[in-house]
């Protein structure tokens, strides 16, 4: 689930660097591509707890929904994402998208940490999680120099 949201969001990137060819914001759709396709190798990797489903199981039996959540968290942003961009968005229409893309996974992936259970694939979301911050600020500050 979270490995296949990082190659949509790999695809999405890629695919707005293409249409923004001659823009200057080429770069940044490029870079963050780049950082997807970096994600998709860490959740791929991960040990058990993403894709264990007798661990969400055990989780939900002991109260908690966090795996319900993430669930119905990355089917709203896989179902959003093809529609998000469709390639005749000007920089900061693309921008404004590409941020709101990452509000969207920062929330997954922080909901995420709560159904992962070993403490070092914890600390690995947790990495991601900074990363994805850190892909809110990189969109922010460009969308700031539009205004």
């Amino acid at each position: 689930m979270a490995a296949q949201i990082e190659k949509d969001a790999c695809a999405f990137y890629q695919q707005a660097a293409a249409t923004h060819g001659r823009s200057r914001y080429r770069d940044v759709f490029t870079e963050l591509a780049t950082m997807e396709q970096d994600h998709v190798g860490v959740f791929e990797g991960l040990a058990e707890g993403l894709a264990d489903h007798e661990a969400a199981g055990k989780a939900q039996q002991r109260g908690q929904n966090w795996p319900l959540v993430t669930s119905l968290l990355a089917s709203g942003i896989q179902s959003d994402l093809a529609e998000r961009f469709t390639g005749r968005e000007g920089d900061k229409e693309a921008l404004e998208k590409a941020l709101e893309f990452e509000k969207d996974t920062l929330v997954f992936f922080a909901a995420l940490q709560n159904v992962v259970a070993s403490p070092a694939d914890k600390k690995k979301v947790g990495k991601i999680v900074t990363e994805e911050l850190g892909h809110i600020f990189l969109l922010t500050s460009k969308l700031a120099t539009l205004k």
